[in-house]
């Protein structure tokens, strides 16, 4: 079975095609995780859980866009919604909103990369502290929940923090809108786009970069800033 038009079945489509739906319980659990993220750091917190809320929603409307079934993409970009919730696990120095584009040491930028397999821990904290049990039906999609997480910063040229050629294609979709809008600092997204097809331009699906910046060409998106940019350093 083919979901997206023009490209082949990856491993994020089968597996949220294998979940069959959003567990009911994942309402409750994303709320319960979005609380731990909104009280780290009052904020942070409020941006990082608007950055969620805002590539999930976009996810959702690109896959569709790019042909992804409906259902599967709904699954996909809830899985995406809390892949960033492992930062809570990490000091706010790391994280902080500063003006001036902050002078991080090589073992912080190391730290940093960390955030994915603690974004593991903490749902599997919550779902303890919640009493959650996932049963076979729902195991599928907490596995898809936790590769988002271990795998949203991994790169087409085994760049990322885990070296890992990203040849999921469906994967890359998502690495390439959180790249731009947790990115997006004080330049407009346009800026953005021409940072990911030029000087990160190995990193990424250049095919799919280009789609993505005609859908934000047509809903007007272009030329102005990523809506987190609070400050010229925040980088989500």
């Amino acid at each position: 079975m083919n979901l997206m038009k023009g490209i082949s079945l990856d491993w994020t489509q089968a597996q949220a095609l294998q979940c069959g739906r959003v567990p009911p319980f994942f309402e409750q659990l994303k709320g319960h995780i979005l609380d731990k993220i909104r009280n780290y750091d009052p904020d942070y917190g409020r941006i990082m859980v608007d950055h969620l809320a805002r590539t999930s929603s976009e996810a959702e409307e690109f896959l569709i866009e790019t042909g992804c079934d409906e259902r599967i993409a709904h699954i996909i970009a809830q899985a995406f919604s809390i892949h960033d919730a492992g930062k809570i696990l990490q000091p706010i120095r790391l994280w902080e909103v500063t003006k001036e584009k902050p002078q991080r040491s090589a073992d912080d930028k190391r730290e940093r990369t960390k955030h994915g397999e603690l974004g593991c821990v903490v749902l599997d904290g919550a779902m303890q502290e919640l009493g959650i049990v996932p049963d076979k039906l729902a195991i599928p999609f907490i596995a898809l929940v936790k590769a988002i997480m271990t795998d949203h910063h991994e790169r087409l040229d085994g760049s990322g923090p885990q070296g890992l050629l990203l040849t999921d294609n469906t994967m890359g979709i998502l690495t390439i809108i959180d790249q731009i809008d947790g990115k997006g600092k004080a330049k407009d997204l346009s800026e953005s786009f021409d940072d990911m097809s030029g000087r990160h331009g190995r990193e990424f699906n250049q095919e799919m970069v280009r789609k993505y910046r005609d859908s934000c060409s047509r809903r007007n998106l272009l030329g102005k800033a990523a809506p987190s940019s609070d400050a010229a350093g925040l980088q989500i």
